[in-house]
């Protein structure tokens, strides 16, 4: 009987050992195969990360100086009106101040 036991224990034992040693060897694998591929997409999203933050620093400031230029062109074109409306004004109060003293009136 007991060497029934030794047999069933050995049967048993073994081909346990054997598979929790193939499945430790493959998890350590599989892992290692994780590790560099993760990295390698990490590096890959790094560089693609720096790429858009050149290419949109650039469309920024770029759209800061049209905005820059926009604004001084609108700020010469009203002093421009401004001039030519001047011409048109009667008597000796510019037309802002003849605009403060008329009565306002709401609308609703």
């Amino acid at each position: 009987m007991e060497e029934y036991w030794q047999q069933l224990a050995g049967l048993i034992v073994a081909p346990t050992l054997v598979v929790a040693a193939v499945a430790w060897i493959l998890k350590t694998v599989i892992s290692q195969g994780f590790a560099r591929d993760i990295q390698h997409y990490k590096s890959e999203l790094d560089r693609a990360n720096f790429e858009h933050q050149q290419r949109f620093s650039t469309i920024h400031q770029r759209q800061a100086e049209v905005i820059a230029n926009l604004y001084g062109k609108i700020a010469k074109s009203k002093s421009s009106a401004a001039d030519l409306v001047g011409i048109f004004q009667q008597g000796s109060q510019p037309l802002t101040e003849k605009r403060s003293k008329q009565p306002k009136f709401i609308m609703t």
